[in-house]
């Protein structure tokens, strides 16, 4: 067989991924519930010292988005339980209880998780797998970090559940779930307060950003401020239009008083008209129109050619005979 062996070192348990396109590793089934032990965790020791470890395998994604069997239950430590991978690219990941579909370790310093990487698998013949050494007991929860495959299709599972920490409480928290990471991949900055623990363990590379918020009192200031700014703006605007208006005022009063209507002394005439040409005042009469003095009236004689429009009476008859 073919294969390609990758190993890391986890804080409970050792694991390989290997592929293999003509056969597959021995796999033992889980037990039935018939031969499930109710021993304590001393006895399970104990037990698993006393027989060679077992292999159990669980298929990922063979028919759809799901894990088959989705419930390990009796695994005894040293037991190895190995994923086999399908098409086209299911992957598995440590998680939390109640936090389905985020990796173990973002839960928490000092928590090691496992991951399998995303599984390329082209057809049922070149099959993929991987495999978790179990060294704990405890439940051991565990989804597939394939695009909204835990979000949408709820595929978790876990390996010795208990009375508390059961399959269907995990499935109800990936329901619940708003966004799914797999492990390298940073946590959304408005979604780390849904983690399941109180400390939120980014990968180092990939620092989760922090927003800032504004307390009520800061709130309250800049709202002060902005009312008190726009009420400057006001008072202001309006000393401008003030001072445009009194300032127009006085032009319009100072132009009135420097050009007064021309007016005569003797003979008041409508503004904007000129004194009538013939009608002298009496500097006018004493001078003579044009600058020549008329004469009294006592120095005109009747029998003057231009007297009475050019017009000289006859004398009376017998006088001139």
């Amino acid at each position: 067989m073919a294969a390609t062996t990758q190993s890391q070192s986890l804080g409970f348990a050792s694991a390989t991924a290997t592929e293999s396109s003509t056969s597959s590793p021995e796999i033992t089934s889980a037990p039935s519930s018939s031969s499930r032990s109710s021993s304590s965790d001393s006895s399970l020791s104990s037990s698993s010292s006393s027989r060679p470890p077992q292999v159990y395998t669980v298929k990922a994604g063979a028919g759809g988005f799901k894990f088959d069997p989705q419930t390990l239950e009796d695994v005894n430590v040293g037991d190895i339980v190995t994923f086999e991978f399908y098409p086209p690219d299911h992957s598995v990941a440590r998680a939390e209880f109640g936090s389905a579909c985020v990796p173990y370790e973002y839960t928490g310093k000092g928590k090691t998780g496992f991951w399998s990487d995303t599984q390329w698998v082209k057809d049922v013949d070149h099959l993929q797998y991987y495999n978790v050494t179990v060294n704990s007991s405890e439940p051991i929860f565990f989804y597939c970090a394939a695009p909204a495959s835990c979000t949408d299709h709820q595929m978790v599972g876990v390996i010795n559940p208990n009375d508390t920490q059961t399959l269907q409480k995990q499935i109800d928290s990936a329901k619940e779930a708003t966004f799914q990471v797999k492990p390298g991949d940073p946590v959304p900055a408005e979604a780390s307060a849904s983690l399941h623990a109180s400390a939120t363990a980014a990968p180092p590379s990939t620092p989760t950003p922090h927003g800032h918020i504004l307390s009520g009192g800061a709130i309250a200031g800049i709202v002060v401020g902005g009312v008190a700014f726009l009420a400057l703006c006001a008072a202001l605007f309006f000393y401008v239009g003030r001072t445009k208006s009194l300032k127009e005022v006085i032009k319009h009063r100072e132009s009135t008083i420097q050009s007064p209507a021309p007016t005569n002394s003797h003979f008041p005439h409508s503004p904007g008209y000129p004194p009538a040409q013939f009608s002298p005042n009496m500097q006018h009469a004493e001078a003579g129109m044009g600058g020549s003095p008329l004469p009294a009236y006592g120095q005109h004689n009747a029998t003057d050619a231009n007297y009475y429009g050019g017009y000289s009476p006859q004398p009376p008859q017998g006088q001139g005979q």
